[in-house]
């Protein structure tokens, strides 16, 4: 399925989804030839406050482990995708991307926001400074 609409400047944005017996796939597209620029993702997800969740809090070398952890304990600004989600139900999610190929900045998840909500984000914090280097330098 694929639902259209124009934002503030007339551009056409397409909403493509995909269903399929064990998954859900969606992604934006614009109609247009023209070079875009996008400042900011908005998409949030809903999920159950009781869900186990695994999922690398970010590091910029992501050398890290995908801990267990519930979902409102995610408390660090981001993580790394993908993330994996057990939900109260048992039924099981995984947040991940498809298709980056230098079109678009790669997308993070954001750590718990409140009532069930996480958000998609490309803002990245600043690199960390290696101290090491810095002193030998």
């Amino acid at each position: 399925m694929t639902v259209c609409y124009a934002n503030t400047q007339r551009k056409i944005v397409r909403l493509i989804i995909r269903a399929y017996n064990d998954g859900v796939a969606f992604r934006y597209a614009f109609a247009n030839d023209d070079p875009m620029k996008v400042k900011k993702e908005r998409t949030t997800l809903i999920i159950p406050e009781l869900s186990n969740t695994w999922a690398m809090k970010y590091l910029n070398n992501s050398e890290e482990y995908y801990l267990k952890r519930k979902s409102s304990e995610m408390t660090d600004p981001i993580y790394h995708l993908p993330a994996l989600v057990e939900t109260p139900a048992k039924q099981w999610l995984l947040v991940n991307e498809a298709d980056v190929l230098g079109r678009s900045a790669a997308i993070a998840l954001s750590g718990y926001k409140g009532n069930c909500r996480f958000a998609l984000t490309t803002e990245y914090p600043l690199p960390e400074r290696n101290q090491w280097f810095d002193q030998n330098s």
